[in-house]
């Protein structure tokens, strides 16, 4: 990459840090091909390093075969080595872990289980792929699982580790599949009065938009300017709140027109939001769930979200779900059961293989959109990028 461009490249996004000396359309397709490619080699290692430690041999076989139709389709050859390379990463992580770790964290093990260790360490290896270290830097990505390895083996430092209650765990049964835009990198979904709104990113591509659930089709829109990267979404009241990334400013607009009616200021990250119908809920990607007034976007609390002693961060979309907050986590394919009072894990929806191999023919992203019709009790869930929307039900993991 040029060093006069310098070019952030993100999971989220392609985020542009100087705004002189453009990149070109072509140099953009590509960044952005790089990432989700970078995102989905990422998924699939997460995938066998679980099944492994459960000795689900079938599942390895399916897993690698989906990994080697992402190697045909890798948009770029260091990602088709790298895809095969990880393989062997995680061949060998997991063997290592299940040999150390006598509770292997966030895959359903009937023993504590440790969410924002396991995603710092994705993280750390996402931004190997996608950084300018590239792949000299692999051996230092790894360091949040070998950190995670070690913090369970001991938590307390004492040699011995204290056996607590499993926090549930649960799967999905797909009820309905409907149409998603293959252009929507969405970032906030909401359900209300039997249409979709949904927010969508990326710099230059940030939308707000109305959606007939049913087609997929965009009844209305309103584009963000360039320099803003769209994110989560709530409809409150008769206005819809928008949030941005890292410019630390939201916009309200009417419901009905989309006219902007006002802005609003935030010293955090913009992530994911919601409501409770007497608070709006913010989360900034880290672990803290704030709440602010939804006339003066005061902040009144705040909440950090743990699962039993561990803090689960990168809190993404967000839904208020029958007195219970769901939450994407970035960049997983889980949602967590969050307590609004006390910020505890209630529990874990596990999400994976939602699509199937021919949506993996094209470009697709992370998980990321939960939208809660409470008139009919009905959950919809879709990613970034996907060409699906899914109703389901949310079920006990021996149901599925």
């Amino acid at each position: 990459m040029l060093p006069q461009r310098r070019l952030e490249c993100q999971a989220r996004g392609i985020r542009q840090v100087t705004r002189s000396d453009r990149p070109g359309i072509k140099e953009l397709r590509q960044l952005r091909c790089h990432t989700a490619a970078s995102v989905a080699l990422v998924s699939h290692i997460y995938d066998i390093m679980t099944l492994i430690r459960f000795q689900n041999l079938r599942c390895v076989a399916l897993t690698l075969l989906r990994q080697d139709l992402f190697v045909r389709h890798s948009c770029l050859p260091a990602l088709a080595t790298a895809a095969r390379l990880g393989t062997i990463v995680s061949l060998f992580l997991s063997v290592a872990m299940t040999a150390i770790v006598p509770a292997y964290p966030c895959c359903g093990s009937p023993q504590s289980r440790d969410v924002s260790g396991l995603s710092s360490g994705f993280v750390n290896l996402k931004g190997t792929l996608t950084g300018p270290r590239g792949f000299a830097g692999l051996s230092s990505s790894l360091s949040g699982f070998v950190d995670l390895s070690v913090r369970n083996a001991d938590p307390a430092g004492s040699g011995a580790s204290e056996r607590v209650a499993a926090t549930p765990i649960y799967t999905y049964r797909i009820v309905n599949t409907y149409p998603h835009a293959r252009d929507a990198f969405t970032q906030g979904l909401v359900f209300t009065n039997g249409f979709l709104y949904e927010g969508t990113g990326n710099y230059g591509g940030s939308t707000l938009r109305k959606v007939d659930i049913k087609t997929g089709r965009t009844l209305q829109i309103s584009r963000l300017t360039p320099e803003y990267f769209g994110e989560g979404i709530t409809v409150y009241g008769d206005k819809i709140i928008q949030l941005t990334w890292q410019s630390h400013v939201g916009f309200v607009y009417d419901k009905t027109s989309f006219k902007l009616l006002r802005r609003f200021l935030y010293p955090t990250e913009g992530w994911g939001i919601t409501h409770d119908r007497s608070r709006l809920i913010m989360s900034d990607g880290t672990s803290i769930l704030h709440f602010l007034d939804p006339e003066t976007f005061e902040e009144k609390g705040r909440i950090q979200v743990k699962d039993k002693d561990r803090l689960v961060s990168g809190l993404n979309e967000l839904e208020y779900v029958r007195g219970e907050i769901f939450a994407n986590v970035w960049p997983t394919n889980r949602i967590a059961r969050i307590s609004p009072q006390t910020g505890r894990v209630l529990g874990w929806i596990e999400l994976g293989g939602l699509l199937d191999r021919d949506d993996l023919t094209r470009s697709v992203d992370v998980l990321n959109g939960i939208a809660y019709d409470s008139i009919q009790g009905r959950l919809f869930v879709t990613g970034k990028w996907w060409p699906k929307l899914f109703e389901i039900e949310v079920v006990p993991r021996s149901r599925r």
